[in-house]
């Protein structure tokens, strides 16, 4: 194979990954805005039921409780749950 060829095909392959790169970042940003739409749906439904009676309990017996998250949408997340700070 010449040299040519060679610089040709490094070319098209570095060409290749800047579209999958594209291509992530557009598939991403679909996956945030479907996944902030499903966190605006939530509600105090979403809580399941004996965790909820599990909270209460610790609390009715004066156990103070923390929660740690690293995500972003934590405070949303838990607004919508019916946790107050």
């Amino acid at each position: 194979m010449s040299a040519e060829w060679k610089v040709w095909i490094l070319f098209l392959e570095k060409g290749r990954q800047k579209v999958i790169v594209k291509m992530k970042k557009k598939y991403l940003q679909m996956k945030n805005k479907l996944y902030k739409f499903l966190l605006e749906e939530m509600s105090e439904k979403d809580l399941d039921i004996k965790v909820k009676s599990s909270l209460d309990a610790l609390k009715i017996k004066g156990y103070k409780l923390a929660i740690g998250s690293s995500s972003k949408n934590a405070k949303l997340i838990l607004k919508k749950l019916g946790f107050r700070g």
